[in-house]
């Protein structure tokens, strides 16, 4: 299965994340902050990489420049229902 990277701000809805992609049979790497997410991306060497947008676009924008054949997949969800 695959190896992803989860870099979403919401402690629930990460577990949930863990959780279920676990259970697919998939390997999750959880990241907390924007700066060590770079490294975390090149050291795990990820399939995917799930970003939310509260970290925002530049998140996503920096992984595409530095890491061009990635997959990055922007999450949103709605902050006042968490």
């Amino acid at each position: 299965m695959s190896r992803i990277i989860l870099l979403l701000m919401s402690k629930k809805i990460k577990e949930e994340f863990v959780t279920v992609l676990k259970l697919e049979g998939h390997e999750v790497i959880t990241g907390n902050d924007d700066i060590s997410a770079i490294s975390t991306v090149k050291n795990e060497n990820p399939d995917v990489v799930i970003v939310d947008t509260v970290k925002g676009d530049m998140l996503t924008k920096e992984l595409l420049r530095l890491f061009p054949k990635l997959y990055v997949i922007c999450w949103m969800y709605d902050t006042m229902h968490i």
